[in-house]
């Protein structure tokens, strides 16, 4: 979706090609998403402002969620099962994360810059469960 407004309420998507949802310049409430298999990013986000709660991605072969292009994000009691990178926040957008949960991820949040005009994303992060990934956190630089 691009430049719109979304309600995405109890959906289930498996195994999508590429990325599961992609919204850029939009403003979204998520809740009840559920994601697995996807081979991109379970949800792609650029320019966007969006709330997340109580959803799951698993297994996600990029990213469980994507957010770059200075989105503002609000995640909530979602949970984060085997993805190569549960969250990655970058390129100055805002991440605020609380009461979730990540397990057998390769990382559980990764933070960096991908395009160099713009700056260092924030995150805010409280109440969140870790267990069994390979990092928890990481801050990559610039990352090409």
């Amino acid at each position: 979706l691009i430049s719109s407004t979304a309600f995405i309420l109890d959906t289930v998507i498996n195994d999508p090609f590429s990325d599961a949802i992609d919204l850029d310049f939009s403003t979204a409430y998520i809740d009840g998403l559920r994601v697995e298999g996807a081979l991109g990013d379970g949800l792609d986000l650029s320019a966007s402002l969006v709330e997340v709660n109580g959803s799951n991605f698993r297994d996600s072969g990029d990213k469980g969620i994507s957010i770059g292009e200075m989105s503002t994000v609000y995640v909530r009691g979602s949970s984060f099962t085997g993805n190569a990178i549960a969250i990655a926040n970058k390129d100055q957008s805002h991440l605020e994360l609380s009461g979730s949960s990540f397990e057998d991820n390769g990382v559980a949040l990764a933070e960096f810059i991908k395009k160099p005009y713009f700056a260092r994303p924030t995150s805010a992060r409280e109440n969140n469960t870790y267990k069994r990934n390979k990092e928890d956190y990481s801050w990559l630089g610039l990352r090409r």
